[in-house]
């Protein structure tokens, strides 16, 4: 490209420039700033598609095809994108309306993607699952595929995901089945053991995969670190029977389902006693669960749990004090609820006494949860503080005015 007056400036500020652009306040034809960025001038291009690319996200096939069609023909463009998203219906993307050799293409620019999000387009998600060559997608940390897995026999035999290791970066691996799944199990007489990259630790299941009874076998497989199962809809068997056999290369469970579920898992995590974290969303008896966990986990050092209206303070204060403490515990994360979990909120406040017992027993305590108790723990003792301030300069009010009256001998 020749150099101009712009290319010309020095980078700081035609860096600033290219901001002060972005961010005008633009109505019209060009009101989306970034492509108007780009328009102005090819100096701009590199800093339009920077602001442009990185988070993608197509909904409906029309969109999806012009997109792919960019991406496998615009390696450039390609290599701003970070975060895809493709939300079709289970048939779209076959051969008919686009070549595998496009698909293919598109993949292969995406070099810079660390999250690829695939829902319906069943050709499309089995390429994602099964890499042909290594080096695909290099930057690759999270996978989420969400779909129907037509033609699948069994959705979650470890032999479809054999290939994964070739994504080298890949940490979370998170897949929903929408129907049930027909067609006999995966039987598996010795698990099969596939080689996943260092970075790998999360298996992810929602929808009707959290009830396929392969589910422990690929977790097994995969040697997952942190298995999280997520059950939400109305026709599943209980979160017990889904904790039945787990492997012992599973460190930290993540378990989630309906709010409106009171299940008491106790049982089911006594023959865990290996676990050294628990995440724990909805849907369980809480007072019943967490006044266990410190006698039936040995190990368990980090507990994570998602503030809601069934979970009481003195469920929380259980497991950093009195009988039910967990002596071990280290860290305690309160996190927000999922958006369709939350139901009617305590306050900031109510949670301050969490805030003064964790310093006490010297748990670390962290989440959303706890940032928001500890401003209004602050608040408190800051008004506590000016009120006592206040108190004292009105008796030392009252003492002068005492000494300003007594009469003089």
């Amino acid at each position: 490209m020749p150099r101009d007056y712009l290319t010309s400036l020095p980078v700081e500020l035609f860096d600033y420039i290219c901001q002060l652009v972005y961010a005008c306040d633009r109505r019209g034809p060009w009101a989306d700033h970034r492509q108007f960025l780009g328009a102005i001038s090819k100096a701009f291009l590199p800093f339009a598609r920077q602001r442009l690319f990185p988070t993608v996200e197509a909904y409906g096939e029309k969109r999806a095809l012009r997109l792919l069609d960019l991406l496998a023909t615009s390696p450039g463009a390609a290599a701003y994108v970070t975060s895809l998203t493709l939300v079709l219906d289970e048939y779209a993307l076959s051969a008919r309306k686009i070549k595998t050799s496009l698909l293919s293409a598109a993949l292969a620019n995406l070099v810079c993607v660390q999250t690829l999000a695939v829902t319906g387009a069943g050709r499309f998600a089995k390429m994602v699952l099964s890499p042909r060559k290594a080096g695909l997608l290099p930057s690759l940390g999270v996978l989420s595929v969400t779909g129907e897995f037509v033609g699948w026999t069994d959705p979650l035999a470890p032999a479809f995901y054999r290939h994964l290791s070739r994504y080298r970066q890949l940490r979370d691996l998170i897949l929903e089945i929408r129907p049930q799944p027909r067609g006999a199990a995966y039987q598996a007489k010795v698990v099969e053991r596939i080689l996943m990259p260092p970075s790998f630790r999360l298996l992810r299941l929602t929808g009707q995969a959290v009830d396929s009874p392969t589910a422990r076998v690929l977790a097994a497989s995969l040697g997952a670190e942190t298995l999280s199962l997520w059950s939400h809809h109305k026709f599943a068997s209980t979160m017990s029977s889904r904790l039945s056999r787990l492997p012992r290369t599973v460190a930290h469970l993540d378990l989630s389902q309906r709010r409106s579920l009171k299940e008491d898992i106790t049982a089911a995590l006594e023959k865990c006693p290996w676990l050294v974290k628990l995440t724990l969303w909805c849907g369980l008896e809480w007072s019943t669960v967490l006044r266990s966990l410190g006698r039936i986990l040995p190990s368990l050092k980090h507990v994570e749990l998602a503030v809601s209206e069934t979970l009481s303070l003195s469920d929380i204060l259980s497991i950093l004090e009195g009988p039910s403490k967990i002596r071990q515990l280290k860290r305690l994360t309160l996190r927000t609820c999922h958006r369709y979990d939350y139901g009617s909120l305590q306050p900031p406040e109510h949670f301050i006494p969490v805030i003064e017992v964790a310093e006490r027993e010297k748990v670390q305590l962290e989440g959303v949860w706890a940032v928001l108790a500890g401003i209004a723990k602050q608040w408190r003792d800051e008004r506590l503080e000016a009120e006592r301030e206040k108190e004292q300069e009105k008796r030392r009010e009252i003492s002068r005015a005492a000494a300003a009256s007594a009469p003089e001998w």
